[in-house]
């Protein structure tokens, strides 16, 4: 029964517990707050920490660590010297440990294209957030080149699905008020195509990357929906639940740019914004290609939504 040690409880997190445990894993969840799963073990764990490297050994001495699933992340504005002291003890315990590391990994590196992004796009962002998660890939990478440790990257588009939580465009913050009859509030243009990666899709991946030696040193699209704009995911939720034509009033970047000189998170956001004032296409045809695995269909995805947060809604009344 292979160990799998996931770093992170929140949507990327639970998706890939999920997928560990149809797959048989053992899993330990660390966090840093203790946060407890059915069917893992769970501890306290700051991977920022100094002594991170040392807490892992505890861990595999228990009972050796076969993979670490890296789903967690930090606030907006502040994610530099986190991930670097994240990255530095990642490398050091998959070297002692001989373990493998997966990052849930984003789009943020590649910065703002014409293109669709592919893996072969060059990390090329030129905003703090992006230069930093392509960074965290830079270093993993190089060490999987030099034969120190084995790292795959998992990248994927933004959230949609019944988890992806009141943070995410396509999330509760869009989906509640389509149920309620209310207008809904997406940022920048709610016309423009745009990819969305299924959560559910995104931890399965991440879950096969913990064993699948062809991933090895490589990234890798999660395959996602074909693109559509905001627009077009508001009225199909409507339609699968039987709503009214849905209202969007589309909130524009700038206020945020204006905040952003004082709130580093909105800093983070603000940076970006691209990706909703322009298309945003994520290609994923290599994974398909070499992995032979899809996509879930999108009218599944979102039934499955609208069905979870009506229920939610209604336990809440």
């Amino acid at each position: 029964m292979p160990h799998t040690l996931v770093l992170g409880a929140g949507p990327l997190g639970r998706a890939t517990i999920d997928a560990c445990k149809l797959d048989g894993h053992d899993i330990t969840l660390a966090t840093r707050s203790g946060t407890t799963i059915d069917g893992t073990t769970s501890i306290v764990l700051d991977i920022t920490a100094a002594d991170a490297t040392n807490m892992l050994r505890t861990t595999h001495e228990d009972h050796p660590i076969d993979a670490i699933v890296v789903a967690c992340n930090f606030p907006y504005g502040k994610w530099e010297a986190p991930w670097a002291a994240t990255t530095t003890n990642l490398i050091a315990a998959a070297t002692e440990l001989d373990t493998t590391i997966v990052l849930a990994g984003n789009l943020y590196g590649y910065g703002p294209s014409t293109s669709s992004l592919s893996e072969s796009h060059p990390l090329n962002a030129k905003f703090a957030s992006g230069r930093t998660r392509a960074k965290v890939w830079q270093r993993m990478h190089e060490a999987t080149q030099a034969g120190q440790i084995r790292a795959v990257e998992v990248r994927g588009s933004d959230y949609i699905g019944p988890t992806a939580g009141g943070a995410a465009h396509a999330g509760d913050r869009l989906i509640d008020p389509i149920l309620q009859g209310k207008a809904a509030y997406p940022l920048g243009n709610p016309d423009l195509p745009h990819s969305w990666t299924a959560v559910a899709d995104f931890g399965a991946l991440l879950a096969r990357a913990t064993s699948d030696s062809r991933m090895h040193g490589a990234a890798w699209h999660v395959p996602s929906a074909p693109a559509a704009s905001i627009r077009e995911l508001a009225e199909q939720v409507a339609t699968i639940a039987e709503a009214p034509k849905p209202t969007l009033h589309a909130i524009p970047y700038w206020p945020m740019r204006a905040a952003a000189f004082a709130s580093p998170m909105m800093r983070g956001l603000s940076e970006v914004g691209y990706q909703f004032t322009q298309p945003f296409v994520m290609a994923d045809q290599h994974t398909r290609d070499e992995l032979g695995v899809t996509h879930t269909p999108l009218i599944d995805t979102l039934t499955a939504t609208v069905a979870a947060r009506r229920a939610q809604l209604q336990a809440q009344q």
